[in-house]
């Protein structure tokens, strides 16, 4: 390596003494050297647009996250992508797991999986529109979809499964495949009509969309009693009645003991 003092004390950067390019320090390829006069002498750098930088002797985006010169610096250790270098710049891009098959439902998790479209009852997956579909059958047995509110036939080969269909907008109970009978549909209390009977409480829409009354309101305060409208006390049964005594009607349900009058 060869050192030169120039007047006034500078000194001149090292030169190495080289017979070839090989002799040179060429390990950063952005800023590369050459043997020239027999000397190591800088070459001009890779000089790059704007919004790139030399990576390895390569000009890349800037705004790359993760440089790369192959393939397998890229490496994510995800299964679900692709890794690639372009432009001395990884890549990773979710890897597309479409099988073309329009009765699986396609995903990744640890790599593609393509799972079939399960239909219910005797329904097969239609492969042009991947919507299940009645499939084909020979007795009404086989278009059985498990739904009690559902009648199943088999017509022309075909199964078709038919909603049970209530009257008065009533709903066909899941628990057992029926209608609600001797029942006034409804969506709301406002449906509901006051039927005019004290002793059968107030009408309201209940559960199963029909309306209910609350039943007898004197339950707890007496006996209910309708040409009043109103729920009469129950009896005192510590005041014996004679002859004599001012007469008062109770409401009883029991026996009436000896000597009082009701």
């Amino acid at each position: 390596m060869l050192s030169v003092t120039l007047l006034g004390g500078m000194t001149c950067p090292p030169r190495n003494p080289c017979s070839s390019d090989t002799d040179c320090d060429n390990t950063d390829p952005c800023n590369p050297e050459k043997c020239q006069g027999g000397f190591c002498l800088p070459d001009p750098p890779v000089v790059c647009s704007d919004g790139e930088t030399c990576v390895d002797g390569t000009c890349t985006d800037s705004n790359c996250t993760e440089v790369c010169t192959d393939d397998a610096q890229c490496d994510d250790r995800d299964l679900c992508t692709t890794d690639d270098c372009i432009d001395n710049c990884c890549v990773n891009d979710m890897v597309d797991c479409n099988d073309f098959d329009n009765c699986t439902t396609d995903f990744c998790i640890g790599g593609c999986i393509n799972e079939a479209v399960v239909c219910s009852g005797s329904d097969v997956c239609n492969p042009t529109t991947g919507d299940c579909e009645p499939g084909p059958c020979d007795v009404d047995a086989d278009c059985d979809d498990r739904d009690l509110c559902t009648t199943d036939t088999c017509v022309n080969a075909g199964c078709v499964n038919s909603a049970v269909v209530c009257a008065d907008g009533q709903v066909c109970d899941e628990a057992d495949g029926t209608c609600p009978t001797g029942c006034t549909a409804c969506t709301s209390d406002a449906d509901c009509a006051d039927d005019g009977l004290f002793c059968n409480g107030v009408e309201s829409c209940g559960t199963d969309s029909c309306c209910t009354s609350s039943g007898d309101p004197c339950t707890s305060s007496g006996t209910c009693d309708e040409a009043t409208q109103s729920c009469l006390a129950a009896c005192n049964r510590n005041i014996p009645i004679t002859p004599d005594s001012t007469v008062q009607v109770y409401s009883v349900t029991d026996p009436v003991p000896a000597g009082w009058i009701v």
